[in-house]
């Protein structure tokens, strides 16, 4: 059986991220969306809620002057979407446990062209 990687969810997460009208850019470069680690340099809110765990993307939305979080999770096969749901809740979770109502949205991805 072949196995897919989450990563192959990577353009289709990035071309419906762009198609909303999201600079899908680091946000250390000017964009709105970390993908995996790329925070853990810029942003210290989500260092510290995270800790070494990391989704596929964590968009930032402006909010109140400031920004609020909405995470993205991939899984690679389609059966798993609920699994991917899930551990995006989870991810917004940890946020909101350390900093409360920062990550407003949590979203998951899972299948690939194919499915």
């Amino acid at each position: 059986m072949v196995k897919n990687s989450e990563f192959r969810l990577y353009p289709f997460i990035e071309k419906s991220l762009k198609d909303l009208g999201w600079d899908t850019k680091n946000p250390a470069s000017g964009g709105r969306v970390y993908t995996q680690i790329e925070f853990y340099q810029h942003d210290n809110n989500l260092k510290q809620s995270l800790g070494q765990a990391a989704p596929e993307n964590i968009v930032l939305i402006s909010s109140d002057g400031g920004h609020r979080y909405w995470t993205i999770e991939a899984k690679e096969k389609h059966k798993d979407l609920e699994k991917a749901i899930g551990e995006a809740k989870d991810y917004a979770e940890k946020i909101n446990s350390e900093f409360p109502n920062m990550a407003r949205f949590a979203t998951g991805v899972a299948g690939t062209d194919e499915e």
